[in-house]
């Protein structure tokens, strides 16, 4: 009986590749970018944001003055039957 550690993994190649006869293999420098998993990666202290609030328009002031009427006129809910 074979122990498992003697058993042939589907994790390990038993041969190497074609594709990767002859391959220099890539060496790292400073201008190399990886990614790392999210919860590797350093935390960064982020600036919050200021959201500048758009000018209100005359119209805009006049509906908050109660200056304009927001309710439809009788003329414009009149139905032509």
């Amino acid at each position: 009986m074979s122990s498992i550690a003697e058993a042939p993994s589907i994790f390990k190649a038993d041969e190497s590749r074609t594709e990767v006869q002859g391959a220099a293999e890539v060496q790292e420098d400073n201008n190399m970018k990886t990614e790392m998993p999210i919860d590797q990666v350093p935390a960064e202290v982020v600036q919050e944001e200021e959201i500048e609030t758009p000018v209100n328009t005359s119209v805009d002031e006049e509906a908050m003055d109660g200056n304009v009427d927001t309710a439809p006129s009788a003329a414009s809910l009149k139905l032509d039957h």
